[in-house]
């Protein structure tokens, strides 16, 4: 509901609380006066608040003497009121506008902000102007791109004097500064977060988008120390969604604008994983955001984001060994060696892609270490022959690569030049590696160290795939 004018009255135990309830309400789409229980307190009320002053406290007395008076007014103007340790405004069908803890001002810090030239005075004869934030003892200056010669400063207002050249121009700057820091602070207010003076210069100086949720995510996933190939992930999940909507703000973000958007990505054709996979990396910046200080009206919890269990595509060891007796072959084609090469090695190691590309060619032994992106832990492994003749067949393997997408293209390549009909990529190389280790005898629990897995459970998959393949063996007797 949008407000013309809005005015409220505060009784004299909630008064020290005036400027706060003003400064939060006013940000809250709707202008607003706000009376204290002195006349001289007015704020944004206006020519037609003065005049309406006066007629407001003919009412505040009239009704000590006709009960209901005062509330039968606001009724008549769709608003309801309740002072008392909290502060609510309601509209005429009782939906709370806003509310605020009277009690939870005390954990805010009184943060002043303060504009002033720095001492040092440049060969060009200006000096720079530093935004100081104080509060709680603790001080922070904030070096502003803004330079004025000192005889152009006013120390009173803290600006440039308007008869200096650009003077406008630097004022401007000045402001919209000091909207910045204003604008965070109501944004944590209304969110009932601390904001201490380091979180609000951090927040000014990183800039970080706190309107617009897509904004927000591909900023933080730009600037967050994730592998490649998540923050390619990320990107592209957080970009689907400006598909929906090409601009979502926070307060959009609810239980049913998810919903809608579930069914948006279902009738464009994805999968129930792919669809939880993205409902993932949005909750991850949803939680985020939470962290920033930033309000929103869903709780992650409520949102399904676990994937079902995929079937897994894999070569057996008849299909490993017939793309191993092309990889040898002489008529293996040249721009199938590199790619089929590293699939090959992930078939006998169980590395993933994003381990293979950080190992090099100076191998001391048969042990290879190396730090698995993935998981954060170093990783030890014992070369066989397999692998090591794969390595040494082709000189440019762990010399020279080639991306992710090209390799998959390559692969598919391969496999239908052997008459293997399964549609591969390079991870299948490691569910691959799992199966077959297992085949020719070796322990889950061995194979859980191999794969670098956190838990036996995630290990287990496996054994169940065979369990399954087990199952469907039974209708090879359909061939007699």
């Amino acid at each position: 509901m949008q407000f013309e004018k809005l005015f409220v009255y505060l009784q004299p135990e909630t008064e020290k609380h005036l400027d706060s309830v003003a400064q939060l309400v006013e940000h809250n789409t709707f202008n607003v006066g706000v009376l204290g229980s002195s006349p001289s307190r007015v704020t944004n009320c206006g020519i037609f608040g003065v005049a309406f002053l006066f007629c407001w406290w003919l009412v505040v007395i009239l009704s000590r003497f006709f009960a209901g008076f005062a509330t039968s007014f606001a009724t008549n103007h769709n608003i309801w009121w309740q002072f008392g340790n909290s502060c609510q405004i309601y509209d005429m069908n009782k939906k709370n506008l806003f509310s605020w803890d009277m009690a939870a001002a005390s954990n805010y810090a009184v943060i002043k902000v303060n504009f002033y030239l720095k001492n040092y005075t440049y060969k060009n004869g200006t000096r720079q102007v530093i935004m100081q934030l104080t509060g709680e003892g603790v001080r922070k200056r904030i070096y502003l791109n803004v330079f004025t010669a000192p005889r152009d400063w006013d120390r009173n207002k803290q600006r440039v004097n308007h008869n200096a050249p650009n003077a406008a121009d630097l004022n401007l700057v000045l402001n919209h500064a000091y909207s910045r820091i204003t604008e965070i602070q109501v944004r944590y207010r209304l969110s009932l977060a601390t904001l201490t003076v380091e979180r609000l210069a951090h927040e000014f100086q990183n800039d970080t988008p706190q309107l617009n949720f897509v904004a927000f995510a591909l900023h933080h996933i730009n600037e967050r120390p994730i592998a490649p190939s998540s923050k390619r992930k990320e990107r592209n999940h957080i970009n689907k969604l400006k598909l929906f909507k090409d601009s979502v703000l926070f307060t959009d973000l609810n239980i049913q604008f998810l919903d809608r958007y579930r069914n948006f990505l279902f009738k464009r054709g994805n999968s129930r994983n792919t669809i939880n996979s993205n409902f993932k990396t949005i909750c991850k910046y949803i939680n985020l955001a939470k962290k920033y200080g930033i309000r929103i009206d869903i709780e992650t919890d409520q949102v399904e984001t676990k994937n079902l269990r995929s079937n897994r595509t894999f070569l057996n060891l008849e299909e490993v060994a017939k793309l191993k007796e092309y990889y040898f072959s002489s008529f293996c084609a040249k721009h199938h060696r590199l790619p089929l090469g590293y699939f090959l090695f992930a078939c006998y190691t169980g590395c993933r892609l994003s381990e293979v590309i950080l190992l090099n060619r100076d191998f001391n032994g048969d042990v290879i270490t190396y730090f698995a992106p993935k998981t954060k832990k170093m990783m030890r492994i014992r070369l066989n022959k397999s692998a090591r003749s794969i390595i040494n067949h082709n000189p440019e393997l762990f010399i020279r690569f080639i991306s992710e997408q090209k390799i998959n293209v390559y692969i598919k390549q391969c496999c239908a030049v052997v008459g293997v009909t399964k549609d591969i990529s390079f991870h299948c190389s490691r569910h691959s590696f799992a199966t077959n280790f297992l085949r020719i005898g070796g322990k889950v629990e061995e194979l859980q160290v191999l794969l670098g897995h956190e838990s036996i459970k995630t290990t287990m998959i496996y054994v169940h795939l065979l369990e399954s393949e087990s199952i469907e063996s039974i209708m090879l007797f359909d061939k007699y």
